[in-house]
C-alpha cells in the first residue's frame, strides 16, 4: 500500500485577513478590559485599602482606650 502524497498548501489571503482582523478586535477588547481593571484596582489601592487601614486603627485605638480606662478605674 502506497502512502498518498501530501499537497502543498498555498496561503489563503482572504482567510489570513479575516484571522488578522479577528485578532486585532480581540486585542483591542483586551486592552480596554485591562484599562478598566487597572482603574478599578487603582480605586482599590487609593480608597479601599486606606479605609480598611483606618478602620483597623480605630478598632485598635478603641481597644487601647478601653484597656487604659479599665487600668485607671480599679
Amino acid at each position: 500500500m502506497m502512502p498518498l502524497p501530501l499537497r502543498s498548501l498555498a496561503p489563503a489571503a482572504d482567510r489570513s485577513e479575516r484571522v488578522r482582523a479577528l485578532c486585532l478586535v480581540r486585542l483591542e477588547r483586551d486592552r480596554r478590559r485591562s484599562r478598566r481593571l487597572a482603574s478599578i484596582s487603582r480605586i482599590g489601592r487609593h480608597v479601599v485599602a486606606p479605609a480598611i487601614i483606618a478602620g483597623l486603627f480605630l478598632v485598635y485605638a478603641a481597644d487601647l482606650l478601653s484597656i487604659t480606662a479599665r487600668a485607671f478605674t480599679v
